[in-house]
């Protein structure tokens, strides 16, 4: 806009003189994009449908990044948006999906504030792995009297993957969770089902 500045100088025995001036203030246009890369998946990951894998990214502007796009690629056509208008963080974690294949890629375009907009890919692919259940294997139940122990192997379905619980009904009405060895005491005896669930 346009502004009217008067400046008044005062001398000693009340001397003064004044001067009026116009001063115009315009808007500087910001027309420098953002910088971004992304850091991770940047290929050759393997991802596990249903786990948390952190998108990273580095992002700057110089008067700032206002949010952050990520999209899911496969190839060159664009499958899913995974965050729109997200903070920039840095970070993002995504639940991966149940979509097994390969030549996936992530790209994460950085906004600022007047509308200027840079994009990164991954610099190569990453796939998507085959869910698939953890493996269980029990061992024969020993039983000293009304008392039943029973061993086993609980092992992980992917690398990276942990075992996060065992759960036991043990047929009686009572559950419980326990690693292995896990140990149950009957109140009577009888013929017992015994059910074991592995998480991971």
């Amino acid at each position: 806009g346009s502004y009217s500045v008067e400046i008044v100088a005062l001398a000693d025995g009340g001397i003064s003189s004044e001067s009026i001036f116009q001063v115009e203030i315009t808007e500087v246009s910001d027309t420098v994009p953002p910088t971004v890369k992304v850091i991770s998946p940047n290929g050759g990951e393997s991802l596990y449908p249903g786990s948390t894998f952190r998108i990273r990214w580095e992002a700057s502007d110089n008067f700032g990044v206002s949010y952050i796009n990520i999209w899911l690629y496969q190839g060159s056509s664009q499958i899913i948006t995974i965050a729109a208008k997200y903070p920039n963080t840095g970070y993002y974690d995504w639940s991966v999906l149940n979509w097994p294949g390969t030549g996936y890629t992530v790209r994460i375009a950085a906004v600022d504030e007047n509308g200027n907009v840079a994009y990164d890919d991954s610099d190569s692919s990453f796939r998507i792995l085959e869910k698939r259940e953890p493996e269980l294997i029990l061992f024969d139940p020993e039983v000293d009297e009304l008392v039943v122990t029973i061993n086993g192997v609980a092992t992980p379905s992917h690398e990276g993957a942990k075992i996060t619980k065992i759960s036991w009904d043990w047929g009686d009405g009572k559950s419980d969770e326990s690693w292995f060895p896990a140990t149950h005491t009957y109140s009577s005896s009888g013929k017992y089902t015994v059910t074991v669930t592995v998480y991971q």
